[in-house]
């Protein structure tokens, strides 16, 4: 299953982007990507480089992969879509009136007038997200809290593999993600790497 795609933004709008992944010897693929107006406001210029976490779907027979710029948002997306009468195309537009946290807080809230007033969602829309969804909230959050997990050992087996030793790996993976989420084992390497410089 694709995970997550790396590359240079070529284009955005509201709902869609392009994403460049170079290949080898100088070719490329173009990836289009429907997108949540949340992570449309996360973009960066065009031009610059873009790790956006994904989900293909198969909508009406055409596969559509859906972007967004954190795993939260992805990880709530595939939750949502699972819920009966919520489709992709609604799922985004929960996700384009508020990013994961504040849709889970509204949920945990019982915020029905937040939620009803998504474009497309209405009054029993928002009854059955909260009734659907409130109870799985702690099942959310120990899934979250399992994939940073797993993330953080990742990158904590890189950095031992490049000759750190295990208490010294543990100890800059864990000061990277203290003070900054949602990044790819790749970033944390990095940050962890510079912080030893």
């Amino acid at each position: 299953m694709l995970y997550s795609i790396k590359g240079k933004l070529i284009s955005k709008k509201p709902f869609s982007c392009v994403i460049r992944v170079s290949m080898f010897q100088g070719s490329y693929m173009d990836f289009e990507l429907t997108i949540p107006l949340s992570t449309y406001e996360q973009l960066g210029e065009e031009g610059n480089d873009e790790e956006l976490y994904v989900y293909p779907a198969f909508v009406k027979g055409e596969l559509v992969v859906y972007g967004f710029k954190t795993q939260e948002d992805r990880m709530l997306f595939t939750r949502l879509i699972k819920l009966i009468g919520i489709g992709p195309s609604l799922a985004v537009r929960l996700l384009s009136g508020m990013n994961a946290e504040e849709l889970l807080a509204a949920i945990s809230n019982e915020d029905l007038k937040k939620l009803a007033g998504i474009k497309g969602v209405g009054k029993k829309r928002a009854e059955r997200l909260i009734f659907e969804l409130k109870g799985k909230l702690p099942e959310f959050e120990a899934e979250r809290r399992e994939e940073a997990r797993n993330i953080g050992e990742q990158a904590i087996d890189a950095l031992i593999a490049l000759g750190l030793k295990p208490k010294e790996a543990e100890t800059a993976v864990k000061k990277v993600l203290t003070s900054s989420h949602d990044l790819s084992v790749e970033d944390i390497i990095k940050l962890a790497l510079s912080q030893m410089k």
